[in-house]
């Protein structure tokens, strides 16, 4: 895309980050927004086949792999999403802001994407949410330095903090509150991933 004026503006990118990131480095970023994808089987199978059709066959080395695979579970996928934010804390300096958006969560989703960001050296600055069904909004920075776990996950902590936050609301929550408010409590203590 066009690089902004010297005065700043906003600056789309529709593709794949791998391609965008070593450009980054001269760019003076203030603040980093996109959505976080989901795993999607029939999606990464037309590609790879796609690919084939269009390149030839010698283009379908990297999707073998695909291909072959029948099941693409939440740990292929944090694993997948680990590499995409890695390329962007790679990227940009400490302190700056991404916001991530969430479609169509569901509680290993968030997860994946939770702990794919700390991996990549990102902390969660703030996550909104409100019904089931609405996408959730991830806030992060990349840290300073990273930071590795400081704990084992701790049951009874976890306990703790999620009748810390029912007692708090004083009604029932939905689970995917619940859970993302447990899991971000269990990363600030230094306890995941």
């Amino acid at each position: 895309p066009e690089e902004p004026p010297e005065s700043g503006g906003i600056c789309l990118f529709e593709g794949p980050l791998r391609e965008l990131a070593p450009e980054l480095g001269e760019i003076p970023i203030k603040m980093v927004a996109g959505a976080i994808p989901r795993p999607n089987h029939a999606f990464w199978t037309l590609s790879a086949l796609w690919s084939g059709w269009l390149w030839g066959r010698e283009a379908i080395g990297p999707f073998k792999a695909v291909l072959r695979r029948r099941r693409y579970d939440w740990n292929w996928h944090a694993d997948a999403l680990k590499s995409l934010f890695t390329n962007l804390a790679d990227a940009i300096p400490a302190q700056i802001p991404f916001f991530g958006l969430l479609a169509e969560p569901e509680p290993a989703f968030l997860s994946a994407a939770l702990l794919a960001g700390k991996l990549a050296g990102f902390d969660v600055r703030g996550l909104g949410m409100r019904g089931e069904q609405d996408a959730i909004q991830i806030r992060w920075e990349k840290a300073a330095k990273q930071r590795p776990a400081k704990f084992p996950l701790d049951v009874n902590f976890a306990r703790k903090t999620i009748q810390s936050i029912l007692a708090e609301q004083g009604k029932p929550m939905p689970y995917i509150h619940i859970h993302a408010a447990a899991v971000t409590a269990c990363m600030e203590k230094g306890m995941l991933p």
